[in-house]
């Protein structure tokens, strides 16, 4: 009888999680796109030419290790800034690397 109960519960819930889901797909196209302008207009986007962003931390190489078994090598970034201008489509990112966080290791051969 315990089990009969589970079985239904389980059921339950998996026809709930289906018609939840299938109502989560019946978003019509207009309703997204005008959400989407709307947070655009908000976010003072509509008549956005340009889009700067600063940032500091570090990069890494990728593909750039010594042995199978270590990191690829991590360097401290003390400046980095891109900018975007979509009128010339053109963007521009600039790059300040201080010093590798890791020193890098030379290759021996055994």
């Amino acid at each position: 009888m315990r089990r009969l109960g589970v079985s239904v519960t389980l059921l339950v819930m998996v026809i709930v999680l289906m018609a939840t889901t299938a109502s989560a797909q019946q978003v019509p196209v207009k309703d997204v796109h005008s959400v989407l302008e709307a947070s655009l207009k908000a976010m003072g986007g509509t008549n956005l030419k340009t889009i700067q962003y600063s940032a500091r931390g570090w990069n890494s190489r990728v593909g750039q290790t010594y042995t199978l078994n270590e990191d690829w090598p991590k360097y401290e970034v003390a400046d980095y800034t891109r900018v975007i201008d979509y009128d010339a489509g053109h963007v521009r990112g600039l790059l300040k690397p201080l010093r590798p966080i890791v020193a890098p290791q030379p290759l021996t051969m055994p």
